[in-house]
Protein backbone atom coordinates (compact mmCIF):
# COMPACT_ATOMS: atom_id res chain seq x y z
CA UNK A 1 0.00 0.00 0.00
CA UNK A 2 1.17 3.72 -1.14
CA UNK A 3 1.81 5.46 1.85
CA UNK A 4 1.47 9.73 2.16
CA UNK A 5 4.27 11.19 3.41
CA UNK A 6 3.60 13.08 6.32
CA UNK A 7 4.46 16.81 6.26
CA UNK A 8 2.77 20.12 8.53
CA UNK A 9 0.58 20.71 6.02
CA UNK A 10 -1.54 17.38 5.70
CA UNK A 11 -1.08 17.31 9.97
CA UNK A 12 -2.81 20.57 9.99
CA UNK A 13 -5.58 19.79 7.62
CA UNK A 14 -6.00 16.20 9.78
CA UNK A 15 -5.98 18.43 13.09
CA UNK A 16 -9.10 20.74 11.41
CA UNK A 17 -10.93 18.24 9.81
CA UNK A 18 -11.19 16.05 13.18
CA UNK A 19 -11.91 19.22 15.12
CA UNK A 20 -14.67 19.54 13.34
CA UNK A 21 -16.05 16.63 12.51
CA UNK A 22 -15.75 15.27 16.50
CA UNK A 23 -16.93 19.11 17.60
CA UNK A 24 -13.60 19.10 19.90
CA UNK A 25 -13.72 21.89 22.26
CA UNK A 26 -11.29 25.07 21.91
CA UNK A 27 -10.87 24.94 18.41
CA UNK A 28 -8.85 28.16 18.91
CA UNK A 29 -5.92 26.05 20.31
CA UNK A 30 -5.92 24.11 16.88
CA UNK A 31 -1.97 25.65 15.77
CA UNK A 32 -1.05 24.48 19.34
CA UNK A 33 -1.79 21.47 19.04
CA UNK A 34 -0.53 21.17 15.50
CA UNK A 35 2.74 22.48 16.46
CA UNK A 36 2.82 19.74 19.30
CA UNK A 37 2.10 17.06 17.37
CA UNK A 38 4.77 18.11 14.51
CA UNK A 39 7.28 17.51 16.73
CA UNK A 40 6.22 13.94 16.36
CA UNK A 41 5.76 13.66 13.04
CA UNK A 42 8.84 10.89 12.59
CA UNK A 43 7.49 8.82 15.36
CA UNK A 44 4.10 9.02 13.60
CA UNK A 45 5.90 7.82 10.28
CA UNK A 46 7.70 5.32 12.00
CA UNK A 47 4.86 3.45 13.65
CA UNK A 48 2.75 3.83 10.34
CA UNK A 49 5.66 1.79 8.76
CA UNK A 50 6.86 -0.28 11.45
CA UNK A 51 6.33 -4.35 11.48
CA UNK A 52 4.11 -6.37 14.18
CA UNK A 53 4.74 -10.06 14.59
CA UNK A 54 1.72 -11.85 14.26
CA UNK A 55 1.86 -13.70 17.89
CA UNK A 56 2.41 -10.18 19.58
CA UNK A 57 -0.88 -8.97 21.02
CA UNK A 58 -1.39 -5.92 22.52
CA UNK A 59 -0.11 -5.43 25.76
CA UNK A 60 -2.88 -3.82 27.30
CA UNK A 61 -2.50 -3.34 31.17
CA UNK A 62 0.92 -5.48 32.07
CA UNK A 63 0.47 -8.50 34.38
CA UNK A 64 0.83 -7.66 37.94
CA UNK A 65 3.94 -8.84 39.70
CA UNK A 66 2.19 -9.73 43.00
CA UNK A 67 1.04 -13.14 42.13
CA UNK A 68 4.10 -15.21 42.78
CA UNK A 69 6.83 -12.37 43.85
CA UNK A 70 5.89 -12.31 47.53
CA UNK A 71 7.25 -15.29 49.36
CA UNK A 72 5.84 -15.83 53.18
CA UNK A 73 8.11 -13.83 55.35
CA UNK A 74 11.49 -15.87 56.03
CA UNK A 75 13.11 -13.07 57.48
CA UNK A 76 11.40 -10.09 59.44
CA UNK A 77 11.67 -6.72 57.72
CA UNK A 78 11.49 -5.28 61.13
CA UNK A 79 15.79 -6.06 62.19
CA UNK A 80 16.14 -4.65 58.44
CA UNK A 81 14.74 -1.50 58.88
CA UNK A 82 16.22 -0.95 62.56
CA UNK A 83 19.34 -1.15 60.98
CA UNK A 84 18.68 0.71 57.38
CA UNK A 85 17.27 3.61 59.03
CA UNK A 86 19.01 4.07 61.83
CA UNK A 87 16.44 2.96 64.46
CA UNK A 88 18.25 0.70 66.54
CA UNK A 89 20.53 3.14 67.88
CA UNK A 90 19.94 4.24 71.50
CA UNK A 91 20.10 8.05 70.80
CA UNK A 92 17.32 7.90 67.84
CA UNK A 93 14.36 10.07 68.60
CA UNK A 94 11.56 10.55 66.61
CA UNK A 95 10.90 14.28 68.02
CA UNK A 96 14.59 15.11 66.80
CA UNK A 97 14.22 13.10 63.88
CA UNK A 98 11.15 15.38 62.63
CA UNK A 99 12.69 18.82 64.14
CA UNK A 100 15.41 17.93 61.92
CA UNK A 101 13.32 17.53 58.80
CA UNK A 102 11.52 20.14 60.03
CA UNK A 103 14.71 22.47 60.41
CA UNK A 104 15.62 21.35 56.91
CA UNK A 105 12.44 22.27 55.07
CA UNK A 106 12.33 25.77 56.33
CA UNK A 107 16.20 26.64 55.69
CA UNK A 108 15.31 25.93 52.00
CA UNK A 109 12.66 27.93 50.76
CA UNK A 110 14.57 28.61 47.76
CA UNK A 111 14.52 25.25 46.47
CA UNK A 112 10.55 25.06 46.67
CA UNK A 113 10.86 21.44 47.89
CA UNK A 114 6.57 21.21 49.95
CA UNK A 115 3.56 22.72 49.20
CA UNK A 116 1.99 22.10 52.08
CA UNK A 117 4.00 20.87 55.66
CA UNK A 118 2.38 18.96 58.23
CA UNK A 119 4.19 20.32 61.32
CA UNK A 120 2.16 20.39 64.20
CA UNK A 121 0.78 16.37 63.43
CA UNK A 122 4.00 14.87 62.54
CA UNK A 123 5.38 16.21 66.20
CA UNK A 124 2.33 14.43 67.50
CA UNK A 125 3.30 11.22 66.27
CA UNK A 126 6.61 11.47 67.14
CA UNK A 127 6.07 12.65 70.36
CA UNK A 128 4.10 8.79 70.81
CA UNK A 129 6.70 7.09 68.96
CA UNK A 130 9.40 8.28 71.59
CA UNK A 131 6.84 7.72 74.42
CA UNK A 132 5.90 4.18 73.14
CA UNK A 133 9.75 3.15 72.85
CA UNK A 134 10.55 4.89 76.42
CA UNK A 135 7.99 2.18 77.15
CA UNK A 136 10.13 -0.45 75.41
CA UNK A 137 6.51 -1.15 73.49
CA UNK A 138 6.39 -1.62 69.58
CA UNK A 139 5.16 1.31 67.47
CA UNK A 140 6.13 0.05 63.95
CA UNK A 141 8.28 -0.82 61.95
CA UNK A 142 9.51 2.08 60.91
CA UNK A 143 8.69 4.35 64.20
CA UNK A 144 9.93 7.64 63.75
CA UNK A 145 10.74 7.23 60.12
CA UNK A 146 9.97 10.91 58.02
CA UNK A 147 8.40 10.64 54.67
CA UNK A 148 7.91 12.70 52.27
CA UNK A 149 4.54 12.30 49.71
CA UNK A 150 4.23 13.79 46.09
CA UNK A 151 1.05 15.94 46.41
CA UNK A 152 -0.86 13.67 43.58
CA UNK A 153 -1.42 10.96 46.43
CA UNK A 154 -3.98 10.95 48.67
CA UNK A 155 -2.94 11.61 52.47
CA UNK A 156 -5.87 11.62 55.43
CA UNK A 157 -6.19 15.50 56.92
CA UNK A 158 -3.46 16.92 54.28
CA UNK A 159 -4.27 18.36 50.88
CA UNK A 160 -3.97 17.05 47.44
CA UNK A 161 -3.53 19.42 44.40
CA UNK A 162 -1.92 17.25 41.93
CA UNK A 163 0.45 20.28 41.20
CA UNK A 164 -2.77 21.95 38.88
CA UNK A 165 -5.73 24.53 39.45
CA UNK A 166 -7.59 22.68 37.25
CA UNK A 167 -8.94 20.15 39.54
CA UNK A 168 -10.31 21.67 42.77
CA UNK A 169 -7.72 20.49 45.40
CA UNK A 170 -9.39 17.96 48.17
CA UNK A 171 -8.35 17.04 51.84
CA UNK A 172 -8.83 13.39 51.45
CA UNK A 173 -10.99 11.26 54.79
CA UNK A 174 -8.52 8.44 54.13
CA UNK A 175 -5.15 7.56 52.68
CA UNK A 176 -4.00 6.04 49.72
CA UNK A 177 -3.02 2.20 50.39
CA UNK A 178 0.47 2.65 49.83
CA UNK A 179 0.68 5.77 52.21
CA UNK A 180 -1.58 4.07 54.87
CA UNK A 181 0.69 0.61 55.29
CA UNK A 182 3.30 2.97 55.75
CA UNK A 183 1.79 4.98 58.50
CA UNK A 184 0.66 1.80 59.84
CA UNK A 185 4.28 0.53 60.07
CA UNK A 186 5.07 3.93 62.43
CA UNK A 187 6.24 6.22 60.04
CA UNK A 188 5.43 10.27 60.20
CA UNK A 189 4.43 12.22 56.80
CA UNK A 190 6.06 15.48 57.14
CA UNK A 191 4.09 17.43 54.34
CA UNK A 192 2.94 17.26 50.70
CA UNK A 193 5.63 17.63 48.27
CA UNK A 194 6.49 19.95 44.71
CA UNK A 195 5.50 18.54 41.39
CA UNK A 196 5.33 18.77 37.85
CA UNK A 197 1.71 19.89 36.92
CA UNK A 198 -0.33 16.50 36.97
CA UNK A 199 2.82 14.65 36.77
CA UNK A 200 3.37 15.53 33.17
CA UNK A 201 6.82 16.34 32.37
CA UNK A 202 10.14 16.38 33.53
CA UNK A 203 11.10 19.37 35.23
CA UNK A 204 9.41 20.15 38.32
CA UNK A 205 9.01 23.65 36.77
CA UNK A 206 5.00 24.09 37.74
CA UNK A 207 3.27 27.21 36.14
CA UNK A 208 1.03 27.83 39.86
CA UNK A 209 3.70 27.33 42.68
CA UNK A 210 6.84 27.46 40.90
CA UNK A 211 9.98 25.62 39.87
CA UNK A 212 11.82 23.41 42.67
CA UNK A 213 15.20 23.70 42.69
CA UNK A 214 18.61 21.21 42.79
CA UNK A 215 20.19 20.58 45.83
CA UNK A 216 23.58 21.58 45.05
CA UNK A 217 22.25 24.69 42.64
CA UNK A 218 18.72 26.15 42.74
CA UNK A 219 18.70 27.14 39.04
CA UNK A 220 19.75 23.64 37.92
CA UNK A 221 16.93 21.40 37.24
CA UNK A 222 16.05 18.24 40.02
CA UNK A 223 14.11 16.50 37.61
CA UNK A 224 10.74 15.43 37.45
CA UNK A 225 7.85 14.79 37.94
CA UNK A 226 8.72 13.93 41.32
CA UNK A 227 11.26 16.90 42.01
CA UNK A 228 9.91 17.95 44.95
CA UNK A 229 10.25 14.28 46.37
CA UNK A 230 13.87 13.85 45.17
CA UNK A 231 14.59 16.78 46.85
CA UNK A 232 12.93 16.33 50.28
CA UNK A 233 15.33 12.59 50.45
CA UNK A 234 18.30 14.55 48.92
CA UNK A 235 18.90 17.27 51.70
CA UNK A 236 17.67 15.56 54.65
CA UNK A 237 14.19 17.17 54.79
CA UNK A 238 12.82 13.85 54.67
CA UNK A 239 14.29 9.94 55.41
CA UNK A 240 12.44 8.60 52.72
CA UNK A 241 9.37 9.73 49.98
CA UNK A 242 7.14 8.62 47.77
CA UNK A 243 6.24 9.64 44.11
CA UNK A 244 5.29 8.09 40.83
CA UNK A 245 6.92 6.62 37.73
CA UNK A 246 5.40 7.07 34.27
CA UNK A 247 8.22 7.84 32.18
CA UNK A 248 11.32 7.83 34.99
CA UNK A 249 10.16 10.57 37.14
CA UNK A 250 11.62 8.81 40.52
CA UNK A 251 14.50 6.95 38.78
CA UNK A 252 15.60 9.97 37.03
CA UNK A 253 15.09 12.91 39.65
CA UNK A 254 16.60 10.43 41.91
CA UNK A 255 19.73 10.09 39.54
CA UNK A 256 19.98 13.96 39.31
CA UNK A 257 19.97 14.60 42.60
CA UNK A 258 22.40 11.76 44.23
CA UNK A 259 19.83 9.08 45.81
CA UNK A 260 18.24 6.00 44.90
CA UNK A 261 15.25 5.72 43.22
CA UNK A 262 13.33 2.16 42.89
CA UNK A 263 10.28 1.66 40.37
CA UNK A 264 9.32 -2.25 40.81
CA UNK A 265 7.27 -4.19 38.51
CA UNK A 266 4.28 -3.00 37.23
CA UNK A 267 1.40 -3.37 40.07
CA UNK A 268 3.55 -4.77 43.13
CA UNK A 269 2.33 -1.90 44.36
CA UNK A 270 -0.92 -0.37 44.70
CA UNK A 271 -1.85 2.55 42.41
CA UNK A 272 -5.10 3.08 44.54
CA UNK A 273 -5.21 7.00 45.85
CA UNK A 274 -3.14 8.14 43.50
CA UNK A 275 -3.72 10.95 40.30
CA UNK A 276 -3.33 8.67 37.21
CA UNK A 277 -1.30 9.89 34.02
CA UNK A 278 -1.06 6.75 31.86
CA UNK A 279 -2.75 3.84 33.48
CA UNK A 280 -0.18 1.29 30.97
CA UNK A 281 2.51 2.75 32.43
CA UNK A 282 2.24 4.39 36.48
CA UNK A 283 4.10 3.05 39.06
CA UNK A 284 4.60 3.85 42.51
CA UNK A 285 8.21 4.22 43.07
CA UNK A 286 10.21 5.37 46.80
CA UNK A 287 13.00 7.90 47.08
CA UNK A 288 15.76 6.51 49.73
CA UNK A 289 19.13 7.00 50.42
CA UNK A 290 20.16 3.35 50.42
CA UNK A 291 19.31 0.23 48.38
CA UNK A 292 17.66 -1.94 52.13
CA UNK A 293 15.90 1.53 52.73
CA UNK A 294 14.26 1.23 49.46
CA UNK A 295 13.39 -2.41 49.63
CA UNK A 296 12.25 -2.39 53.32
CA UNK A 297 9.67 0.23 52.21
CA UNK A 298 8.30 -1.74 49.01
CA UNK A 299 7.79 -4.90 51.70
CA UNK A 300 5.81 -2.65 53.95
CA UNK A 301 3.40 -1.40 51.14
CA UNK A 302 3.02 -4.53 49.17
CA UNK A 303 2.25 -6.13 52.79
CA UNK A 304 4.51 -8.79 52.69
CA UNK A 305 7.98 -9.69 52.54
CA UNK A 306 8.72 -9.14 48.88
CA UNK A 307 12.29 -8.26 49.06
CA UNK A 308 14.56 -8.15 52.34
CA UNK A 309 15.00 -11.80 52.80
CA UNK A 310 16.65 -11.98 49.47
CA UNK A 311 19.26 -8.73 50.79
CA UNK A 312 20.26 -11.42 53.78
CA UNK A 313 21.71 -13.75 51.18
CA UNK A 314 25.19 -13.05 49.81
CA UNK A 315 26.02 -12.38 46.39
CA UNK A 316 29.32 -13.56 44.53
CA UNK A 317 30.00 -11.16 41.87
CA UNK A 318 31.12 -13.87 39.76
CA UNK A 319 27.81 -15.18 39.79
CA UNK A 320 26.24 -11.86 38.58
CA UNK A 321 25.57 -11.87 34.51
CA UNK A 322 25.42 -8.17 33.48
CA UNK A 323 24.01 -7.39 29.88
CA UNK A 324 24.52 -3.84 28.18
CA UNK A 325 22.69 -2.77 25.55
CA UNK A 326 24.85 -1.85 22.54
CA UNK A 327 22.15 0.50 21.03
CA UNK A 328 19.66 3.28 21.90
CA UNK A 329 21.12 3.39 25.62
CA UNK A 330 24.44 5.20 24.51
CA UNK A 331 23.52 6.47 21.07
CA UNK A 332 23.03 10.70 22.76
CA UNK A 333 24.96 10.81 25.98
CA UNK A 334 27.14 13.60 27.85
CA UNK A 335 30.74 12.50 27.95
CA UNK A 336 30.59 12.76 31.36
CA UNK A 337 28.03 10.37 32.23
CA UNK A 338 29.70 8.13 29.64
CA UNK A 339 32.78 8.25 31.74
CA UNK A 340 31.03 7.64 34.91
CA UNK A 341 29.28 4.85 33.85
CA UNK A 342 32.54 3.44 31.79
CA UNK A 343 34.43 3.44 34.96
CA UNK A 344 31.76 1.38 36.73
CA UNK A 345 31.80 -1.07 33.92
CA UNK A 346 35.54 -1.65 34.48
CA UNK A 347 35.04 -1.81 38.08
CA UNK A 348 32.24 -4.62 37.81
CA UNK A 349 34.67 -6.74 35.48
CA UNK A 350 37.42 -6.59 37.76
CA UNK A 351 35.69 -8.00 40.49
CA UNK A 352 34.71 -10.77 38.03
CA UNK A 353 31.10 -9.26 37.25
CA UNK A 354 30.31 -11.33 33.58
CA UNK A 355 29.44 -8.43 31.40
CA UNK A 356 27.99 -9.28 28.01
CA UNK A 357 26.84 -6.97 25.20
CA UNK A 358 23.86 -7.05 23.09
CA UNK A 359 22.21 -5.42 20.58
CA UNK A 360 18.33 -5.02 21.08
CA UNK A 361 16.31 -3.62 17.97
CA UNK A 362 12.90 -3.12 20.00
CA UNK A 363 14.34 -0.33 21.57
CA UNK A 364 15.17 2.16 18.97
CA UNK A 365 11.32 2.51 18.72
CA UNK A 366 10.90 3.07 22.49
CA UNK A 367 10.72 6.79 22.67
CA UNK A 368 7.77 6.63 20.12
CA UNK A 369 5.95 4.05 21.65
CA UNK A 370 6.12 6.16 24.75
CA UNK A 371 5.12 9.28 23.05
CA UNK A 372 1.66 7.45 21.55
CA UNK A 373 1.15 5.70 24.55
CA UNK A 374 0.98 8.31 26.83
CA UNK A 375 -0.24 11.06 24.74
CA UNK A 376 -3.35 9.22 24.16
CA UNK A 377 -4.17 8.08 27.94
CA UNK A 378 -3.23 11.04 29.40
CA UNK A 379 -5.49 12.85 26.93
CA UNK A 380 -8.54 10.57 27.07
CA UNK A 381 -7.94 10.26 31.37
CA UNK A 382 -8.17 14.08 31.52
CA UNK A 383 -10.92 14.40 28.90
CA UNK A 384 -13.43 14.49 31.99
CA UNK A 385 -10.92 15.90 34.73
CA UNK A 386 -8.89 18.64 33.70
CA UNK A 387 -9.74 19.21 30.18
CA UNK A 388 -12.62 20.62 31.77
CA UNK A 389 -11.36 23.88 32.97
CA UNK A 390 -8.29 24.33 30.70
CA UNK A 391 -8.21 27.87 32.35
CA UNK A 392 -6.88 26.55 35.34
CA UNK A 393 -3.88 24.28 33.45
CA UNK A 394 -0.54 25.99 32.73
CA UNK A 395 -0.13 25.97 28.49
CA UNK A 396 2.55 23.20 28.38
CA UNK A 397 0.37 20.69 29.88
CA UNK A 398 -3.11 21.73 28.47
CA UNK A 399 -1.34 21.55 25.09
CA UNK A 400 0.37 18.42 25.75
CA UNK A 401 -2.96 16.85 27.09
CA UNK A 402 -5.37 18.40 24.06
CA UNK A 403 -3.02 16.71 21.55
CA UNK A 404 -3.84 13.06 22.62
CA UNK A 405 -7.26 13.56 20.96
CA UNK A 406 -5.82 13.22 17.60
CA UNK A 407 -3.72 9.59 18.06
CA UNK A 408 -5.46 7.36 15.99
CA UNK A 409 -7.26 4.32 17.97
CA UNK A 410 -5.39 1.95 15.22
CA UNK A 411 -2.12 3.44 15.92
CA UNK A 412 -2.23 3.49 19.98
CA UNK A 413 -3.79 -0.45 19.45
CA UNK A 414 -0.73 -1.19 17.40
CA UNK A 415 2.15 0.54 19.64
CA UNK A 416 0.71 -1.30 22.42
CA UNK A 417 1.41 -4.55 20.05
CA UNK A 418 5.13 -3.35 19.41
CA UNK A 419 4.72 -3.25 23.59
CA UNK A 420 4.65 -6.26 23.66
CA UNK A 421 7.73 -7.28 21.37
CA UNK A 422 10.05 -5.27 23.11
CA UNK A 423 9.33 -7.15 26.24
CA UNK A 424 9.21 -10.11 24.92
CA UNK A 425 13.05 -9.34 23.86
CA UNK A 426 13.95 -7.57 27.05
CA UNK A 427 12.72 -10.77 29.16
CA UNK A 428 14.23 -13.81 26.72
CA UNK A 429 17.80 -11.78 26.79
CA UNK A 430 17.31 -11.24 30.73
CA UNK A 431 16.88 -14.64 31.40
CA UNK A 432 19.71 -16.55 33.31
CA UNK A 433 18.49 -14.35 35.96
CA UNK A 434 20.47 -11.27 34.15
CA UNK A 435 20.15 -8.06 34.71
CA UNK A 436 20.45 -5.12 32.33
CA UNK A 437 22.81 -1.80 32.98
CA UNK A 438 22.47 1.23 31.73
CA UNK A 439 22.99 4.92 32.31
CA UNK A 440 19.59 6.85 34.22
CA UNK A 441 19.98 9.70 32.24
CA UNK A 442 21.90 10.92 29.52
CA UNK A 443 22.82 14.04 31.26
CA UNK A 444 23.77 15.68 34.91
CA UNK A 445 21.54 18.07 35.95
CA UNK A 446 20.78 20.58 32.92
CA UNK A 447 20.14 24.22 33.22
CA UNK A 448 16.58 24.92 32.31
CA UNK A 449 15.54 25.56 28.99
CA UNK A 450 13.57 24.22 26.46
CA UNK A 451 15.90 22.13 24.72
CA UNK A 452 19.75 21.04 26.18
CA UNK A 453 22.56 19.91 24.22
CA UNK A 454 23.28 16.49 25.33
CA UNK A 455 27.23 15.30 23.47
CA UNK A 456 26.30 17.85 20.78
CA UNK A 457 22.99 16.88 20.22
CA UNK A 458 19.92 19.20 20.98
CA UNK A 459 17.08 17.57 22.42
CA UNK A 460 13.96 19.17 23.95
CA UNK A 461 14.28 18.77 27.64
CA UNK A 462 11.14 16.42 28.94
CA UNK A 463 12.09 13.68 26.21
CA UNK A 464 15.73 13.76 26.90
CA UNK A 465 15.56 13.40 30.56
CA UNK A 466 13.23 10.31 30.41
CA UNK A 467 14.70 9.07 27.05
CA UNK A 468 16.93 6.24 29.35
CA UNK A 469 14.22 5.47 31.59
CA UNK A 470 10.83 5.46 29.87
CA UNK A 471 11.78 1.28 28.38
CA UNK A 472 11.27 0.12 31.54
CA UNK A 473 7.90 1.70 31.91
CA UNK A 474 6.70 0.42 28.36
CA UNK A 475 7.40 -3.22 29.57
CA UNK A 476 6.60 -2.87 33.48
CA UNK A 477 10.06 -4.16 34.31
CA UNK A 478 11.32 -3.16 37.73
CA UNK A 479 14.35 -0.94 37.80
CA UNK A 480 16.46 1.23 40.05
CA UNK A 481 18.65 4.18 39.64
CA UNK A 482 22.02 4.21 42.30
CA UNK A 483 24.68 7.05 42.92
CA UNK A 484 27.94 5.92 40.66
CA UNK A 485 29.64 9.26 40.52
CA UNK A 486 29.78 12.26 39.33
CA UNK A 487 29.81 14.05 35.60
CA UNK A 488 32.30 16.80 34.48
CA UNK A 489 30.42 19.85 35.82
CA UNK A 490 30.20 17.76 39.41
CA UNK A 491 26.77 16.58 39.32
CA UNK A 492 25.48 13.21 40.18
CA UNK A 493 25.14 10.34 38.10
CA UNK A 494 23.06 7.63 38.23
CA UNK A 495 23.55 3.69 37.40
CA UNK A 496 20.29 2.33 36.41
CA UNK A 497 19.53 -1.02 36.86
CA UNK A 498 16.49 -3.29 35.65
CA UNK A 499 15.43 -6.98 35.36
CA UNK A 500 12.45 -8.72 34.24
CA UNK A 501 8.91 -8.24 35.63
CA UNK A 502 8.96 -10.12 39.00
CA UNK A 503 12.36 -10.21 40.07
CA UNK A 504 12.26 -7.26 42.56
CA UNK A 505 14.10 -9.75 44.87
CA UNK A 506 17.11 -10.35 42.40
CA UNK A 507 17.13 -6.86 40.92
CA UNK A 508 17.39 -5.33 44.84
CA UNK A 509 19.84 -7.92 45.85
CA UNK A 510 22.28 -6.79 42.79
CA UNK A 511 22.02 -2.96 43.42
CA UNK A 512 22.52 -3.63 46.97
CA UNK A 513 25.62 -5.63 46.65
CA UNK A 514 26.41 -3.02 43.37
CA UNK A 515 26.01 0.13 45.82
CA UNK A 516 28.30 -1.11 48.15
CA UNK A 517 31.28 -2.54 45.58
CA UNK A 518 30.92 1.05 44.43
CA UNK A 519 30.90 3.08 47.75
CA UNK A 520 28.43 5.38 46.41
CA UNK A 521 25.29 4.65 48.82
CA UNK A 522 24.46 8.06 50.62
CA UNK A 523 24.72 7.96 54.07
Amino acid sequence: MTRVPFDLNALEGYVSSATQLFGVAHPEQQQAWVARLGMHLPDMQRISSAACSYDADPIGLPASARAGVCATPTLGVESLAQRAFGLDASSFSAVNNVEQGLAQIHSHPELNAFQYIAAESANEKARLVDAFRSRSQQAGVLAGVTLAIKECFEVQGMPMTSGTRAIPAFTPDSSAPCVTRLEAAGAIVLGMTTMHELAYGATTDNPHVGRVGHPADPERVPGGSSGGSAVAVATGMANAALGTDTAGSVRMPAALCGIVGFKPSYGLISCDGMLPLGWSLDHVGVFAKTVEQAAVLTDIMTGSACTTPRLAQPLALPNVQVVIPENFFFDILDPGVAKAFNNVDEQLRNEGVDVLRATVPELDLAPTLQFMTLCAEAGQLHLDRALLHPEGLGEEVRTRLEAGQFIRAVDYIKVQRLRTQLRQSLTTLLNGPRVLLTPTVPVGAPKLARHIDIGGASMPIHPALTRLTMPFNLTGMPAISIPCGTDGDGFPVGLQIAAPCGDDAFLLQVAHRFAELLGRQVR
